[in-house]
């Protein structure tokens, strides 16, 4: 069937969520939640093109405070809404969110890339700046995930690229700022996956780049981007061995995290927290960040986190010769481990069937807006 064009949604509406939106990318992704939900109840009074906004709006402000489990849920209200109306771009939204959720607590990487290539293609065939820019970016983060750098950094150029040159609610929704920064932190991870004749220009690539985003997230006072920042500084400083240095960054990245309440980036920290602290043979400090890990991991499952949590406990534990607490947290990381794989099972083998019956119904149509 011929696409439906997008209804008009009302002024105060879309200011509405794109405040929500700009909440979040400023760093106060808590509040950002609560009001896009506000933005939702004013929406569900207008039309079902105003809900489907507000949906959108929602799923990628939780998303952005790393409720992932939450912004999956609602994308796929999103999408299914998006369908009933015969809206393409904003079932195209719902699914780019999905993705970004999915690649985050899921190993579902080709079912990921799948829906990816599609809202890519919806993206050039609307001529949506705005959609595109997220794709890009989302694209970015799952070829980061798989170590396919220069694939990632190229998705990254062209995201900034595009958003320097479209209208500017493109730059609302994926800021070219955000994509900086994780640029900077593909850089850490390149870093430390680098043979040795290129360890030292590795590592100073990742030192301008975290430079550069400090500097913006500083000037614009954004407390999630600072985070994030200072997090990539933690970690190259480990990787340099400047402990003291890398130690002051994590606890600066916990003080912002903390701020915000950005849970996984307060588990990542922890974790790595935990690992500068072992690598000084200081265990008992280690342990104390491990088990701040586990417990923010433990309440917002599912994670693979509870398990590297558990498994660095035997560690320290062993390490300092207490063999049955060793004992006890081995045990443990096996059955959080199965445990995860098993949840993870299920949620891909979901996750799978569902992009099954949109695939088909885009197969049929060449939209995604068909289908069961």
């Amino acid at each position: 069937m011929p696409a439906v064009p997008k209804p008009m949604v009302s002024e105060s509406l879309q200011a509405a969520c794109d405040n929500a939106i700009r909440t979040a990318r400023r760093g106060d992704t808590r509040s950002s939640v609560g009001l896009a939900r506000h933005a939702y109840r004013l929406a569900r009074q207008e039309s079902q093109e105003a809900e489907l906004e507000a949906l959108n709006a929602m799923a990628l402000c939780q998303g952005a405070n790393g409720s992932h489990i939450e912004s999956i849920a609602t994308s796929i209200d999103a999408f299914r809404l998006a369908r009933q109306t015969g809206h393409r771009s904003g079932a195209a939204y719902a699914l780019t969110t999905m993705a970004a959720g999915a690649s985050f607590i899921l190993d579902a990487d080709k079912v990921v890339l799948d829906m990816l290539a599609v809202c890519r293609g919806e993206a050039d065939a609307l001529e949506d700046s705005v959609l595109l820019a997220r794709v890009l970016n989302t694209l970015g983060l799952v070829y980061g995930n798989l170590q396919r750098f220069d694939e990632a950094d190229r998705e990254y150029d062209a995201g900034i690229q595009l958003v320097l040159n479209s209208a500017p609610r493109a730059g609302v929704v994926t800021p070219a700022y955000l994509m900086s920064g994780n640029k900077a932190f593909l850089a850490v991870l390149r870093a430390k996956s680098a043979p040795e004749v290129q360890r030292e220009s590795s590592q100073a690539d990742a030192e301008r780049r975290i430079e550069y985003v400090l500097a913006i997230a500083n000037r614009e006072a954004n407390i999630d981007a600072q985070a994030r920042a200072l997090f990539c500084l933690g970690q190259l400083r480990a990787l340099q061995g400047r402990y003291d240095e890398s130690l002051t960054a994590f606890e600066d990245t916990l003080e912002r995290a903390n701020r915000i309440r950005h849970n996984p980036r307060l588990i990542d920290t922890y974790i790595e927290v935990s690992k500068l602290y072992a690598a000084q043979e200081k265990y008992e400090l280690a342990l104390e960040a491990l088990e701040q890990a586990f417990e923010i991991a433990d309440a917002n499952r599912p994670t693979n986190k509870v398990y590297v949590a558990c498994e660095g406990m035997e560690v320290m534990y062993r390490s300092v010769a207490r063999l049955r607490e060793a004992a006890h947290y081995r045990a443990k990381t096996v059955r959080e481990r199965e445990s995860f794989i098993r949840e993870n099972e299920l949620a891909v083998r979901d996750l799978t069937a569902f992009w099954r019956t949109v695939a088909a119904g885009q197969a049929s149509d060449q939209t995604l807006t068909v289908g069961a």
